[in-house]
C-alpha cells in the first residue's frame, strides 16, 4: 500500500523541482515506516503476550525442557554460566545455534568473530549446530528437528539471519540476557529497552533493579516477563579460586599486569571512546613502563574495522597499532573469554559500558577514562554509582599518576569500590544468576524441583 501511494505522490510531483519531490517523497516514507514500526511493536507488546501463554500451557510439565541459545559474537556471549546451569540439570537439555554476523559487517569481521565462537564451545563442551555456511531452509530445519521450548536470544539486534533472530521472536518463547550490564541512559533510552525485539521477548532477566526500572518505564510492554537476577557472566568473578590459567606473557621479572579495555563508539547521543584522544598516550606509556608494567589491550570487537575506516586512522595506521600491541614482549591482545584475566590481572583502565560493572566484581583498582568529546551524562543511576567507585581519568597525566600509584601499591579508591560491590552487587548474587534463570523456567513451565 505504502508502494502505490508513494508511486502516486511521484506522479503528483512529477512537474515539481527533483528536490522537493525528494523532500516529499522522503518525509512521506520516513512517517509510513515510523507507522509500520508502531504497529509491528503494538502487537508484540500487547497481543504476542497470548500467544506465549498459549505455548507455555502447551509445554507446561514438559521434561526435560530444550532451551536453545543463538550466538552471533563473543562479547554478546554472555550465557556460559546458564547453560553450564543447565547441562548439569536432568531438567534441562541444550543447544547453541552459531550464527554468523550479516548485515553492516564484512566477511573478515563475521568469520573472525565465527572462529572465537567455535573455539569457544568446543572449549567449553557445548553441543551447538554450526548455522554459519547454511541456508534459510536449512537452518529452519535445524530449529525443527532440536524443536526447543524456549530460545536464548543473545543480542537485540538484527545483526544475523532473521530466521534465526525476528522469526523465532515471534514464533517461540525467547529469552533474553542483556550482553552487557545496563549501566548507561542515552537519548529516550528506546534502543536499549524499547525495540521491537524487547517487547518480543518472553522473558528478560536483568543484571539490577534499575535496569528492571528502565524496562517498566521505557517498553511499550512495561515490566511484564522482566526479572532481576543479576548477570550470569559475573558469577566467577565472585569465586575465587587457585584454578585460574594464566593469559599473560611470560616476562623477566615480576611486572604490573594492567587491562586496557578500549570501546570504539563515539556519536552524539552516546559517546564511550576514548582511543582517539588517548590511544597513542597509552602506547608511549606501555613502552615508557616496559621494565614495570605488562599490559592486555582487551578491545572492543568493533574497534579494529572502525579504525580502518576512520578518516585520522585508516588501515595502515590501525594494522601497526595493533601490531604493536600484539607482538611487543610487554603487551599482548585478548579477545576470548576474560574470567581468568581478570583474575590475574592487577588494574584494569578502561572506557568499556559493561566493564564498569563487571570488573569491579573482581576488586581491583580501576580507571574509567572520559575525554572533553565523551561524558559521564549516559550513565544511569547504577552506572553513576559505578563510576564514583573508580579512579578517573582525563588525560595522559591522570593515567601516569595512577600507574604510579599501583606501582608504590597505592589503592585511594578501595574503600569506595569495596562499598559499592557490598551495596549493589553482592546482593545479586549471593544466589547465582544461572539458578535463578533455571528456577524461573522450571516455575513457568510447573517443573519441581
Amino acid at each position: 500500500m505504502s508502494k502505490t501511494i508513494a508511486s502516486r505522490l511521484r506522479v503528483v510531483v512529477g512537474r515539481a523541482p527533483s528536490l522537493l519531490a525528494q523532500k516529499i517523497i522522503k518525509k512521506y516514507s520516513s512517517v509510513a515506516t515510523s507507522f509500520k514500526t508502531f504497529s509491528q511493536k503494538i502487537y508484540l507488546a500487547y497481543l504476542l503476550p497470548f500467544r506465549h501463554e498459549r505455548l507455555r500451557k502447551n509445554l507446561e510439565g514438559s521434561s526435560p525442557i530444550r532451551v536453545a541459545f543463538v550466538a552471533s559474537n563473543l562479547a554478546s556471549w554472555k550465557v556460559d554460566q546458564v547453560v553450564e546451569a543447565m547441562n548439569a540439570s536432568e531438567n534441562f537439555h541444550t543447544t547453541v545455534f552459531l550464527a554468523r554476523f550479516t548485515n553492516r559487517f564484512n566477511g573478515a569481521i563475521a568469520d573472525h568473530e565465527y572462529k572465537k565462537l567455535s573455539l569457544h564451545f568446543e572449549k567449553k563442551g557445548f553441543n551447538y549446530v554450526d548455522t554459519f555456511s547454511l541456508t534459510d531452509v536449512e537452518i529452519r530445519q535445524a530449529i525443527r528437528r532440536f524443536n526447543p521450548h524456549a530460545i536464548f536470544i543473545t543480542n537485540p539486534y538484527s545483526l544475523i539471519s532473521p530466521t534465526l533472530h525476528q522469526e523465532l521472536l515471534s514464533e517461540r518463547l525467547t529469552c533474553y540476557v542483556p550482553y552487557h550490564h545496563e549501566v548507561v541512559a542515552y537519548g529516550d533510552n528506546r534502543e536499549q529497552y524499547d525495540q521491537l525485539s524487547h517487547n518480543a521477548f518472553w522473558k528478560v532477566f536483568t543484571p539490577h533493579h534499575t535496569s528492571k526500572e528502565y524496562y517498566k518505564n521505557t517498553r511499550m510492554k512495561g515490566g511484564r516477563g522482566v526479572v532481576v537476577t543479576g548477570l550470569p557472566a559475573c558469577e566467577p568473578l565472585f569465586e575465587p579460586s587457585p584454578q585460574f590459567s594464566y593469559p599473560w606473557k611470560s616476562q623477566f621479572g615480576e611486572k604490573l599486569r594492567v587491562i586496557w579495555a578500549p570501546h570504539w563508539l563515539i556519536r552524539s547521543d552516546l559517546k564511550l571512546a576514548t582511543i582517539y584522544e588517548l590511544g597513542a598516550a597509552i602506547k608511549e606509556l606501555a613502552w615508557r613502563y616496559q621494565d614495570r608494567v605488562e599490559w592486555v589491550m582487551r578491545p572492543h570487537p568493533f574497534l579494529r574495522p572502525t579504525l580502518v575506516n576512520h578518516p585520522d586512522w585508516g588501515k595502515r595506521k590501525t594494522d601497526d597499532f595493533f601490531q604493536f600491541w600484539a607482538e611487543s614482549d610487554f603487551t599482548q591482545i585478548e579477545e576470548g573469554e576474560y574470567t581468568d584475566l581478570f583474575h590475574t590481572s592487577d588494574a584494569m583502565i578502561h572506557d568499556s559500558g559493561s566493564f564498569l560493572a563487571e570488573y569491579l566484581c573482581v576488586d581491583k583498582p580501576v580507571m574509567y577514562l572520559k575525554t572533553e568529546r565523551t561524558s559521564d551524562n549516559y550513565l544511569n543511576d547504577f552506572g553513576m554509582s559505578a563510576l564514583n567507585a573508580c579512579a578517573m581519568g582525563r588525560g595522559a597525566d591522570d593515567i601516569e599518576r595512577f600507574i604510579e600509584s599501583l606501582l608504590n601499591g597505592e589503592d585511594p579508591e578501595a574503600q569506595k569500590r569495596r562499598a559499592f560491590i557490598d551495596e549493589n552487587l553482592a546482593p545479586l548474587y549471593s544466589i547465582a544468576p544461572s539458578q535463578k534463570i533455571c528456577f524461573d523456567l522450571l516455575t513457568e513451565f510447573g517443573i519441581s524441583c
